[in-house]
């Protein structure tokens, strides 16, 4: 938990957020993300069926502590708002036996998570998430000065180098940073431009050699984006790509 309220802390003096630019594809489709327990981000990849922002309590849970001990961590901007788990055997806060995402006083909550939205999952052993819905047609993700905690808003793998972005500051001044679980490493962006770490013109993601990095950020899962000003991050489109 150490790790998790020290980067909360520099969270809520930086104050971002970040939107989805979004748009259903009438594609449905379902994903399972699967985690060792502790801390782990994972990512919101479907929009809901007919449109619009998914509802927290079609995420489904696999494994996770009965009774509220497991929970969701979102990131409005400003602050962290938790969401815990209560299944419905022992702790049927629905009153019909299903499982449900609720707050601390045993309630359940109607949230909305857009696609492109990335939480931490707060759990006490190995797990699984499953989030179902529309694959969105649209593969950005806007962003704003500071931490913004995103993860690309389709059910893809996605190679850091085919993350393009614009107002991503130059030089490796603005950063990827990927948790693994105990520890983040981070990834800068150098534009071809001014640092042309390829060769080619070209701009790529790196570490603090200013080498390319050779680095997937598997489906279901999210990063924090450490940027200095706003822009848009955009992600190899799935739909657009099958199409074609």
């Amino acid at each position: 938990m150490k790790k998790l309220m020290t980067l909360a802390a520099l969270v809520a003096a930086c104050a971002p957020a970040f939107t989805a630019e979004v748009t259903s594809s009438n594609t449905v489709g379902y994903q399972k993300v699967s985690f060792a327990g502790g801390l782990n981000i994972v990512g919101q990849q479907f929009v809901a069926v007919g449109g619009g922002a998914a509802d927290i309590q079609t995420i489904g849970g696999n494994g996770l502590a009965a009774g509220g001990l497991d929970s969701i961590r979102t990131w409005n901007g400003i602050e962290y708002t938790d969401y815990y788990f209560y299944d419905g055997e022992t702790s049927d806060i629905n009153g019909d036996g299903s499982d449900a995402w609720g707050d601390e006083n045993w309630e359940a909550v109607s949230e909305n998570i857009p696609a492109g939205t990335a939480m931490w999952i707060v759990a006490q052993n190995a797990a699984s998430l499953s989030f179902s819905g529309e694959v969105p047609s649209d593969s950005s993700v806007s962003f704003i000065a500071g931490l913004n905690l995103i993860c690309p808003p389709q059910p893809v793998d996605i190679d850091i180098q085919d993350i393009s972005g614009t107002g991503l500051a130059a030089g490796g001044l603005d950063s990827i940073r990927v948790w693994n679980g105990s520890e983040y490493a981070d990834y800068y962006f150098y534009d071809g431009e001014t640092s042309d770490i390829n060769g080619d013109g070209s701009d790529a993601w790196g570490d603090e050699n200013w080498e390319a990095v050779d680095v997937t950020i598997p489906a279901g899962h999210g990063f924090w984006l450490v940027s200095q000003g706003s822009g848009t991050l955009t992600f190899p489109n799935a739909i657009q790509s099958s199409a074609d």
